[in-house]
């Protein structure tokens, strides 16, 4: 986990590696920015499609009952790496604590940052 400013290429390199390098199949989680709601797409997620990794999926959402939907957890269930943007984590637990979606988290031990 890195959290509070600045982060160096080695820390995004390790979690590469550790997910899998070119074959790593990543989610990017931006639900704890308040930029995550503002219709653009998220730099972090840009950042890893820009990698040239098998797959890189975006999951974000402010509803318990989309954390709660099979559809929107199942990128969860062969991701090899879940990448969490910073911001504030209360924006991150409201919709998903207790929820499909974290347990899928949970279950899927991939390299998580």
């Amino acid at each position: 986990p890195v959290g509070g400013g600045s982060m160096s290429d080695a820390v995004r390199d390790k979690f590469l590696e550790l997910a899998g390098g070119k074959r790593a199949r990543l989610v990017v989680i931006p639900t704890a920015s308040v930029r995550a709601d503002d219709g653009q797409v998220s730099p972090t997620y840009l950042y890893w499609q820009s990698q040239g990794v098998a797959s890189v999926d975006l999951m974000h959402t402010r509803s318990r009952e989309q954390a709660n939907n099979p559809s929107f957890y199942k990128p969860l269930e062969t991701a090899t790496g879940v990448w969490f943007t910073g911001g504030d984590q209360s924006r991150l637990t409201e919709p998903a604590a207790g929820s499909c979606s974290e347990t899928a988290v949970r279950a899927c031990r991939p390299a998580c940052y």
